[in-house]
Order: structure tokens, then C-alpha cells, then sequence
């Protein structure tokens, strides 16, 4: 299954960012091909087997704006991978989990996947 994990910063320090290499650690344990879509990588992330998608912001702008084009870019980069599953750690609208080609299960099962 391709997979794809939006998060502005991939790495191994602060709480979301531990649980997101976790994840990808896993799911690519699980041989799924897992795409990160990050703004940075830093340090432990940096050796996990999955493809990093860099979506950069410019300098120049300042941390709200930053923000918004991470968001936005982020989404046309999932668009444009188009991966069977896609998750959000950060700001980015219309990625939270979104499942194709996949049977619907129950409502309060929906964002489980099997693995």
C-alpha cells in the first residue's frame, strides 16, 4: 500500500514528530511504500527507508505565512503523489486520513487500516 504523511518537521525530537517516525517505522516494516511530505528532516528521521518529498517554504516570510504555504503546497504534493492512504501531523487541508480503493468499514472504525 502507498502511503503518505504530511509533517512539517520529520524527526525524532518533540511529540508528534516521535509519533509520526514511529509510524513510518512501522508501516515501512510492514513493506508498505510510505512517502513523508515534510518541510525538513532532522536527525534519526533522516535514516528511515521512506521517500522524503521536501516541500520547502521561503524565508522570507513570516511564520503565518510559512504556515498557510506549508499547508497548501502540502495537499498539492499528496494530490500529486496520489497515494491509497494519506495522513496529516500538521496543518493541511483536505489530507487527514482519506482512503481509496478500499471497502468503507463502520464509522467508528473508518481511519483504521489493516496492517
Amino acid at each position: 500500500m502507498r502511503l503518505a504523511i504530511v509533517v512539517r518537521r520529520f524527526s525524532d525530537r518533540g511529540g508528534i514528530e516521535s509519533n509520526v517516525l514511529a509510524l513510518a517505522r512501522h508501516l515501512v516494516a510492514k513493506k508498505h511504500h510510505v512517502q513523508i511530505v515534510c518541510q525538513r528532516v532532522e536527525g534519526e528521521a533522516a535514516r528511515v527507508d521512506a521517500e522524503i518529498v521536501h516541500v520547502g517554504a521561503p524565508g522570507v516570510l513570516g511564520e503565518t505565512a510559512r504556515l498557510f504555504w506549508f499547508a497548501r503546497n502540502a495537499a498539492r504534493e499528496v494530490a500529486r503523489l496520489d497515494p491509497d492512504v494519506s495522513y496529516t501531523a500538521s496543518h493541511a487541508h483536505g489530507v487527514s486520513v482519506a482512503r481509496r480503493n478500499f471497502p468503507q468499514k463502520s464509522s467508528s472504525h473508518a481511519a483504521d487500516a489493516d496492517t
